[in-house]
């Protein structure tokens, strides 16, 4: 049984495929207009139907100061006749070196369960605060400024990127957001969930922008921004002049958030979940981006069971990255060096969980711990 390469003349049966998945027909549709990207999805056939596939869309993440090409695993799907006979592993493996032979550095996906996708390499590399919280618990913030509801007709994309921008100036491997990934992020938020997007503006400035919607006595927030305190307290006051629509709020916010100290009474407020997992494709390439930060030189040794050119020792030195024979400073597996090239943990992090073996000081210099942050919404 072959794994091929997708093309937009199998629509209808890659519809039929994702039809099992939790999506009205509408939504459907619109998921494989604008996520599906034909070329980047590996799928297996039988009886002229296709059952399973893995399909990615690229995007740059925020890394070392710099953009890094990598990989959203969007879609991983085995028909329910065809499940538990290997092929969800085989497409997605097919699918994680065709985005590896783009020269893509690292893929990252929000895993359906966990534990499937660390027989794969992966290690969790971001994680949120959940807010859960009444209303009535929030205080009576003013909502000082100017709103304006966005139209997807006169969609402000430039202004939501230089407010976004800054807001992620302290975060991590958040994803790099072109005028189209806007488009599309309002679009899954209107059209998808009935959703609205608000930009507020403070003495003719753009202050902030909120992107949620409302269902039953509850205000569900995607994402919030803003370039100060005051617009962050506007965008509360914001939530707050919604008393009497809603009774409840739940709220993702990045994990460095401060929100909850706010409404410091309210203990169970806030909770601190696991997110996207991902893994480095590409060892060497991994390695030159932060080769450019050694002020010294370290060699690791990486073992990785799924992609084995990621294999060996590798010696990185300033601006360099080469294999080498010498006895390494320090061995990783792959989901826990790319735990540490994303930033989501650091090598005092690494060797207190016994996630390697040795140590480097000058790898220490390099492997920090972040606030990483990414949303799915449009993804």
């Amino acid at each position: 049984m072959n794994i091929k390469t997708l093309s937009k003349t199998d629509d209808k049966r890659l519809q039929k495929l994702l039809s099992h998945m939790d999506y009205t027909n509408p939504q459907l549709k619109w998921c494989i207009a604008h996520n599906i990207n034909f070329e980047n999805t590996s799928a297996i056939e039988e009886n002229g139907n296709i059952i399973s596939c893995a399909s990615y869309k690229s995007y740059e993440l925020a890394l070392y100061g710099q953009y890094v090409k990598s990989a959203y695993i969007n879609t991983l799907i085995t028909s329910p006749e065809a499940r538990r006979r290997g092929y969800g592993s085989r497409t997605l493996m097919s699918m994680m070196n065709k985005a590896r032979e783009k020269g893509t550095v690292l893929c990252f996906t929000v895993p359906f369960s966990y534990s499937f996708f660390r027989r794969y390499g992966f290690g969790t590399a971001y994680q949120f605060k959940q807010y859960n919280f009444s209303i009535n618990d929030l205080p009576d913030f003013r909502a000082n400024g100017d709103f304006s509801f966005i139209s997807l007709e006169h969609a402000e994309y430039e202004t939501l990127n230089m407010i976004y921008e800054y807001f992620m100036s302290d975060k991590n491997a958040y994803t790099r957001r072109t005028a189209d990934d806007w488009r599309i992020i309002l679009e899954d938020l209107i059209v998808n969930f009935g959703g609205k997007a608000v930009i507020m503006t403070q003495n003719g400035t753009a202050a902030g922008y909120m992107l949620y919607f409302l269902h039953n006595d509850k205000m569900h927030i995607y994402e919030y921004a803003y370039i100060n305190s005051d617009a962050h307290k506007s965008l509360l006051g914001f939530i707050k002049n919604h008393a009497y629509q809603i009774s409840s709020v739940s709220m993702k916010a990045a994990e460095n958030d401060l929100t909850h100290l706010y409404f410091c009474d309210c203990r169970n407020a806030v909770t601190l979940c696991p997110f996207a997992a991902a893994r480095i494709l590409n060892v060497p390439l991994a390695l030159g981006v932060i080769s450019r930060f050694c002020a010294s030189s370290f060699t690791v040794s990486v073992v990785d069971n799924a992609i084995p050119e990621n294999n060996g020792v590798f010696h990185v030195g300033s601006q360099c990255v080469s294999r080498t024979e010498a006895a390494p400073d320090f061995a990783a597996d792959i989901a826990a060096l790319s735990q540490l090239f994303t930033g989501f943990i650091s090598m005092n992090d690494a060797a207190r969980m016994g996630l390697i073996s040795g140590s480097s000081q000058a790898a220490a210099q390099i492997f920090h711990k972040h606030t990483n942050y990414v949303n799915m919404l449009g993804m």
